[in-house]
């Protein structure tokens, strides 16, 4: 089956996109994007620009490869992408991308490889926070100035909304960023209390932010959860990253 324009402009855009927080494991099934990263703890689920291939489910665990396969013939000139149903009929065996003179090709991997990824996150959205773009510029050379591999988003008693980051030996960096949070669930009172702090690792969030911030918005908007899941927009695809332990 040969992918149209737009679901090839979806593929690239969703491969790109997917890498800017490590994601190397995907599947695209029944109309829905769900990946994760080695580590665990970012996760990426959308039902928007998702590629269609007819029926067939798709499993990728070396999004990387893919990635830079589909680069490599890019560069080449016009190119098509081909997907090459498996023996079951539901699932894609491999993926051949080729230009006139040149052609590459990627195997898919099965469903079941891929179980780790998944279909939801449960985690009920409490805050949303609007972060300026001039901030997460700040924060980055923070970051690089303490060589922290968390990046803790903290609201204090008041309200007020930091960017924190602690060094090995303790020192710290902290600059306020937001007057306070917005409180999400229409139907429930905002607590007494709009305190809350959680540290994400820095090596998924920080470029996450960066890639959000530099689609020409003045802000990025975040969601935190009950459990701490921030949650962030790049390119219309939902990143759900999960709060580090300390």
């Amino acid at each position: 089956m040969k992918l149209n324009a737009a679901y090839i402009g979806y593929l690239d855009t969703l491969l790109q996109t997917a890498n800017i927080a490590g994601i190397e494991k995907m599947i695209i099934s029944e109309g829905q994007i769900r990946g994760i990263d080695e580590k665990q703890t970012t996760v990426i689920i959308s039902k928007e620009n998702v590629p269609e291939f007819g029926k067939l489910n798709v499993g990728m665990n070396r999004l990387g490869n893919l990635m830079s396969r589909l680069n490599l013939v890019k560069s080449t000139g016009e190119y098509e992408v081909d997907a090459v149903p498996s023996k079951n009929g539901t699932d894609v065996s491999h993926i051949n991308l080729s230009s006139k003179d040149t052609s590459v090709q990627y195997r898919c991997a099965s469903i079941e490889a891929i179980k780790s990824v998944p279909k939801a996150i449960n985690d009920k959205l409490q805050w949303l926070i609007e972060i300026p773009g001039k901030t997460v510029g700040l924060a980055s050379m923070a970051i690089s100035a303490m060589a922290a591999d968390n990046l803790i988003i903290t609201a204090k008693k008041d309200g007020a909304v930091y960017f924190e980051a602690i060094d090995t030996n303790n020192d710290t960096f902290s600059t306020k960023f937001a007057e306070e949070a917005s409180w999400i669930p229409e139907k429930e009172p905002v607590p007494a209390s709009k305190s809350f702090s959680y540290n994400y690792p820095v090596k998924t969030v920080l470029p996450l932010l960066k890639a959000a911030s530099n689609n020409g918005a003045n802000s990025v908007n975040v969601m935190i959860g009950e459990k701490g899941i921030l949650t962030v927009i790049v390119n219309g695809y939902d990143f759900f990253v999960v709060p580090s332990l300390g």
